[in-house]
């Protein structure tokens, strides 16, 4: 009987060791988050705390059924936001959720570039902290409400995308593209409602703010935190940088996108007529 020629063990090691290297990818590249908890009961006919940093003369009741939603953030404590340009687009009111059911009613003002819009309220939550910027390969985190639950995705940067329609052949700065690796457990589809989310590093600060989807080619599209800072500088807002929370990780960023929401730090766009 012929015998199988003994592979070398150098050949073997290699084997073993590219498929570690694969699984270990793979398991990075489905970074699943639990979904989040579900809204305590009689949430809508719970008043507002006496604390709340919010005019309660301006707090409007949110029709169940009507317009539609987007995600916002805020970026200054006296009751400014950022989101999409997209998602305010023919809005003949604007509101901030700030409870079930009600929000707080939200003036629009325009951000350079086109892409993005400023909003301010008559009081508001602290501020998300701002990264100097994103490198290729970095894993990081979007927080707001996909098709209309809150929900959140893990991302990975690939680099700088110019997308020359929607900037009207505007190329002078470049968007940046993302590709998802993870989300929140059982969301299926389109990530829509997500425009204007603040995509976070693994400390928590704003490195941009979700523009655009392109689920065929599974990419992500955020304008970068200089446009973000640009608009700051329009509301004469002061940015700040100290990270004020725990690292996040492709472990934790479902909790992490809890408590923000909890805080209204990032927070449920209403658009209505």
């Amino acid at each position: 009987m012929r015998r199988l020629a003994k592979l070398p063990d150098w050949l073997i090691y290699i084997v073993v060791l590219a498929a570690l290297v694969l699984a270990a990818d793979t398991r990075r590249l489905n970074a699943d988050a639990p979904a989040p908890p579900p809204p305590l009961p009689g949430e809508e006919a719970t008043p507002l705390s006496p604390l709340s940093p919010f005019n309660a003369a301006r707090i409007v009741k949110i029709p169940a059924i009507g317009g539609r939603f987007a995600t916002a953030f805020s970026i200054g404590e006296a009751g400014f936001w950022l989101t999409a340009q997209s998602a305010i687009k023919d809005c003949g009111r604007i509101a901030i959720i700030v409870a079930a059911g009600r929000g707080a009613e939200a003036k629009a003002v325009t951000a350079p570039g086109g892409q993005l819009a400023l909003l301010s309220t008559d009081g508001g939550e602290p501020p998300l902290p701002l990264a100097p910027g994103a490198r290729s390969g970095e894993d990081s985190f979007i927080a707001g409400f996909p098709q209309g639950s809150p929900g959140e995705a893990a991302v990975r940067l690939l680099g700088e995308s110019y997308l020359g329609d929607h900037r009207r052949g505007d190329l002078a700065q470049p968007d940046l593209a993302w590709v998802e690796i993870g989300r929140t457990d059982g969301l299926i589809g389109r990530l829509d409602g997500m425009e204007g989310a603040p995509v976070f590093d693994g400390m928590g600060r704003v490195q941009g703010v979700l523009i655009e989807q392109s689920p065929r080619r599974g990419r992500l599209y955020a304008a970068p935190v200089s446009t973000v800072r640009q608009a700051m500088a329009m509301a004469k807002v002061a940015p700040v940088t100290q990270p004020d929370g725990e690292p996040i990780t492709t472990d934790n960023y479902g909790r992490a996108a809890d408590a923000l929401r909890r805080d209204l730090r990032v927070v449920q766009l209403w658009c209505g007529d």
